[in-house]
């Protein structure tokens, strides 16, 4: 390998090097300062407003009209973009905020969006 090549390949892990410790740097940096505003229950959930709001850990079963559970209905956090699957037996539970809007869906049903102000939510889906 030649004396060039040498050296672009030294600057290049050099910047590298240099990059890797930036982000570092970067994320406990970030992490000190955002630590006296974190909440959570399941996942970290950062508000920044001055009423805030309650945590909610939401469990339910999502079923079709006659009352069969819907194995891998996706549960989707519209605001914050998180979703769960149900389980086997339509289950799913879900951390959120009061008052946000979860949608459920599965392949060959209507979707649905409902309000959260429980902490259980059985939802019925229509067939298409």
């Amino acid at each position: 390998m030649g004396i060039y090549k040498r050296n672009i390949l030294r600057e290049y892990e050099k910047k590298s090097v240099l990059m890797l410790q930036a982000l570092i740097f970067l994320f406990f940096y970030f992490t000190t300062i955002a630590g006296n505003n974190l909440k959570g229950v399941q996942n970290v959930i950062l508000l920044n407003t001055k009423q805030q709001l309650p945590v909610v850990v939401v469990r339910g079963k999502v079923t079709d009209q006659e009352g069969k559970s819907l194995e891998g209905a996706t549960v989707i956090l519209r605001e914050r973009a998180k979703y769960v699957l149900t389980d086997s037996k339509g289950e799913f539970v879900i951390t959120a905020l009061n008052k946000e809007n979860l949608e459920f869906s599965v392949s060959g049903f209507a979707s649905k969006v409902v309000k959260v102000s429980d902490k259980v939510l059985n939802v019925r889906l229509k067939k298409i």
